[in-house]
């Protein structure tokens, strides 16, 4: 599952991360509180986001079954461990399936 996205990176002065993200980029997706996935971010518009910016994203969920019946009109957080690191909400979803590497 590839989900097109717009995230907003917080600032390290809000619990954020002190440098900014690049694609390859794997952190952990998680919708509705609980439901949580490995992913991979693809950056689609530069080559980086800093810490208080936002970007569009293409991410791609590694364990999709986990996050089943989600919709664009959904909104979901990004973390590093315990830490809060960005908001983002979905504009499009890509239900095809791909390969590790695609």
């Amino acid at each position: 599952m590839k989900i097109i996205a717009n995230i907003q990176l917080k600032q390290s002065s809000e619990g954020g991360r002190d440098n900014p993200v690049y694609s390859g980029y794997r952190p952990t997706f998680r919708w509705e509180g609980n439901r949580i996935s490995d992913c991979v971010i693809t950056i689609l518009q530069g080559h980086s986001i800093k810490p208080g910016e936002q970007g569009k994203v293409e991410i791609k969920i590694l364990h999709p079954k986990k996050i089943e019946g989600i919709t664009t009109v959904d909104h979901f957080i990004i973390t590093e461990g315990s830490r809060e690191v960005a908001t983002g909400s979905i504009s499009e979803i890509q239900l095809h399936p791909f390969k590790i590497g695609d």
